[in-house]
């Protein structure tokens, strides 16, 4: 249910649905190309439209199929009562040297296209 999916939003604890399906990416932190913190934003929550906007064309259901929890579905009403919420838990930065790059590719009879993914922050022209 989405109250339940709600409660894996963090670093050591995350699944996202993506496409009404549940996924526990908490093992997939480390291998995401665009790093642990891009990941751990769709954690807790419905991540279909984050998804689709920069990964439509990846074979998510192949790369998570291991990780795959079961359906989203709606669970039972919650009252109108609201709780006074927290907010959100801030992630503290985990120091460790710049990911490795990894690429992938796609070759048809005439061209090849390699992709090349990186992540470095801070960069600009002059570095």
């Amino acid at each position: 249910t989405r109250q339940e999916l709600r409660k894996h939003k963090k670093r050591k604890d995350a699944w996202m649905a993506i496409n009404g399906a549940v996924y526990n990416v908490t093992h997939y932190m480390d291998y995401h190309p665009g790093g642990w913190d891009e990941l751990v934003k769709g954690a807790g929550r419905d991540a279909t439209d984050m998804f689709n906007e920069i990964h439509k064309w990846v074979n998510y259901q192949g790369l998570l199929e291991a990780c795959l929890v079961g359906k989203l579905v709606d669970g039972p009403e919650e009252p109108l009562i609201k709780k006074k919420s927290l907010p959100p838990p801030v992630l503290p930065p985990i120091q460790s040297k710049p990911p490795e790059p990894s690429m992938d590719y796609f070759q048809t009879d005439r061209k090849m296209t390699i992709n090349i993914y990186t992540k470095r922050k801070g960069m600009n022209r002059e570095n």
